[in-house]
């Protein structure tokens, strides 16, 4: 986090309630050498750096000593309200939205939760708020209602819906469902809800509105809610009629976290397993609906994929040691669902389709679909354990998926070794591509890679789909691969033809089969010409190739290729064979290997046009036209058409006569 900005064009804030009383990391390193965070950064000057904080106590006097004289010091003397945001935001970088404040428990002993946002997923409207938010506070205004005119909803490049707020700017003073306030906001998508609402709060006050909250939570039917508390004997900021309330609904539970020093200091909630809502605000009317309340910020956002990673936190909350279970009716369950079996996977062109037996389990909400380009297991995709035993878990994506590394050097960058322990990979988590809702799903369909990237033609794919219950457990995990998309044809065919190809090339199908029988002992073939009347382009063809077949009238390894043909404007050419047909005759393969442009439903057909193969004969004879077309139409599956024919000549002074079957095209 403390790294993001390393450009001397990169202005760089740094908010925080309060601040570690040692060395910051985000002001001078965690070493207190300044190799990293705001002096690093201002040591390349040419812009100016902003450290912001809440400045009616003693918590930001270490923070201002900490910082270099490059560093602009801005602090909220108002008392009450407060400045309540721990953002980080660098123009040109990315931007950090957290409840940990900048100490050390913040960032380490505390249940806390960030999301970091890179630069390039975050949409231009979205920029200009948290860069508006960010020079008001830098020239020493906060508290006040100016909203941002670019409005409060964005889309990120991979279509998620972002909803950004600030507390009061965004606050109408109201408090009932809508988007008014934040607040209003968290009671609409409460009344959304179809399934579930999960919390982790640190911080639950009372007031009209936040009391409004706790009843729509507890009163909503058909859905089931499961929470936890950050209600220490020794300093609660828990409302106790509130705490008391939820704990007494018998249709949800509600744990809490006795631990001193705010050691529950999350503030989320998680909607269906689809939507997040976060940032610094506890549930209090100064942080949610008040129009002079505190400096806040609040992001909601429209993602099931952050949403699991965010019920990962919080089931690791609600196991913690420490944890106390609700008194009255304690239904939170960490119990696996029976696992989804039988996958199958059936490759497309631009996509896979998957197809599984569904899970036995009666309480199944939906089903994780994944891909990579390795093998998956459950330790892969994130199994909320401590594979690697160093206190954390899942903490390690696969791969660089995440595009961001804790290592300094490339050496590092490269190996994407995230929780920068010198190895890779080894407590790792990956993403779900889709999500199919539905306990009875049974099929869904992949066509990207990586959260939203193209799937790549010849690369291996490994699947996995994993079953998820209502409270957000997963099953054990299904897999199937490698698969690669489709590249132009695979074939199935009634005829011994294609079975006896594939054991050669599967790619190449065979188009064209002629017999011409012998004339005399020194019948010779010197050049060939194939043409298509089907709508495939040339471009879609990658190679036509001549094929002497060892008089099985199979296309197999016994077969010898002749020559490659050459597309020469009209048609698919070679010259120069001078191969001998002789008395007994000879037959010729024709076989085509296809593009991976070619589209479903384009079809190939071979023409023999005149002269198609020019022959040498004994006598001033004609050069025989012979041919036998079969029609091939590029699909998933089937190539269909007519079955090879056979056809003969007989000299009969200058004619050559042709025995063809119903549907073939010759040219005559």
């Amino acid at each position: 986090i403390a790294g993001m900005g390393t450009a001397s064009s990169d202005t760089t804030y740094v908010c925080s309630y309060t601040w570690g009383s040692a060395n910051i990391g985000t002001i001078n390193g965690i070493s207190g050498g300044n190799t990293m965070g705001l002096n690093y950064h201002s040591a390349s000057g040419g812009v100016p750096d902003y450290l912001i904080f809440d400045d009616d106590g003693s918590e930001s006097v270490n923070a201002q000593a900490k910082s270099d004289a490059d560093v602009t010091d801005v602090g909220d003397a108002n008392g009450s309200p407060i400045m309540h945001i721990k953002d980080i935001f660098v123009a040109n970088q990315g931007y950090c939205i957290t409840s940990a404040n900048h100490t050390a428990g913040g960032f380490n002993s505390q249940y806390n939760n960030v999301i970091y946002m890179p630069w390039w997923a975050m949409a231009a409207g979205l920029r200009g708020k948290i860069a508006d938010q960010m020079q008001e506070m830098a020239g020493g205004i906060f508290h006040d209602a100016t909203q941002y005119l670019g409005g409060d909803i964005f889309l990120s490049p991979y279509g998620d819906t972002v909803e950004k707020r600030f507390s009061p700017d965004d606050n109408d003073g109201t408090y009932t469902a809508g988007t008014g306030s934040t607040l209003g906001r968290l009671r609409q998508l409460v009344a959304g809800c179809r399934e579930s609402v999960f919390f982790l709060q640190d911080g639950w006050s009372s007031s009209n509105g936040t009391d409004a909250l706790r009843d729509d939570i507890i009163n909503r039917t058909g859905i089931i809610w499961r929470g936890c508390a950050g209600s220490p004997a020794t300093y609660s900021d828990w409302d106790a009629t509130t705490f008391s309330s939820f704990q007494a609904d018998a249709n949800g539970t509600l744990r809490n976290q006795p631990g001193d020093y705010n050691l529950l200091h999350s503030k989320i909630f998680i909607f269906d397993m689809d939507i997040v809502a976060t940032g610094s605000p506890n549930t209090t009317a100064a942080a949610l609906y008040y129009t002079g309340g505190n400096d806040e910020s609040h992001i909601i956002i429209h993602d099931f994929r952050l949403a699991r990673r965010f019920m990962t936190h919080y089931h690791k909350v609600m196991t913690d040691a420490g944890i106390t279970n609700d008194p009255s009716s304690d239904q939170y369950d960490a119990t696996a669902p029976n696992g989804a079996t039988g996958l199958t996977v059936t490759p497309g062109k631009t996509s896979f389709t998957l197809s599984w037996t569904p899970s036995t389990s009666t309480d199944i909400s939906r089903y994780y679909l994944f891909i990579d380009t390795a093998a998956l297991t459950q330790n892969g995709i994130g199994d909320r354990v401590d594979d690697d035993g160093d206190g954390y878990y899942d903490e390690d994506p696969r791969g660089d998926y995440d595009g961001f590394s804790s290592g300094a050097t490339a050496a590092a960058a490269s190996a994407a070794d995230d929780d920068a322990d010198g190895s890779t990979d080894e407590d790792p988590w990956l993403p779900p591509e889709v999500q199919v809702k539905g306990k009875t799903s049974a099929s869904g369909v992949i066509s990207s890679y990586n959260v939203g990237d193209t799937l790549q033609a010849g690369v291996n794919y490994y699947f996995a789909v994993v079953a998820v219950d209502t409270q957000g457990n997963e099953g054990t995990i299904a897999t199937a691969g490698p698969y690669k998309l489709l590249t132009g044809v695979m074939v199935t065919n009634t005829e011994t033809l294609a079975a006896t190809s594939a054991a050669i090339d599967a790619d190449k199908i065979l188009v064209q089969s002629v017999t011409l029988a012998g004339h005399s002992s020194t019948d010779t073939i010197n050049a060939v010409k194939v043409g298509n009347t089907g709508s495939c382009v040339s471009s879609d063809v990658t190679q036509l190739e001549l094929w002497a077949d060892n008089g099985n009238g199979s296309w197999d390894a016994g077969d010898t290729r002749m020559a490659g043909l050459v597309w020469g404007g009209s048609t698919w050419d070679t010259s120069g064979l001078a191969y001998p047909v002789g008395l007994s005759g000879a037959n010729f393969l024709i076989t085509a290997d296809f593009s991976a442009t070619v589209s479903y439903g384009d079809t190939f057909q071979a023409r023999l046009p005149v002269y198609a193969f020019d022959m040498a004969l004994q006598d001033s004879g004609p050069s025989a036209i012979l041919a036998s077309a079969r029609v091939v139409t590029i699909a998933p599956l089937t190539i269909s058409g007519t079955a090879p024919i056979q056809a003969t000549t007989q000299d009969s002074g200058s004619i050559a006569r042709l025995y063809t079957a119903a549907g073939v095209n010759v040219d005559t």
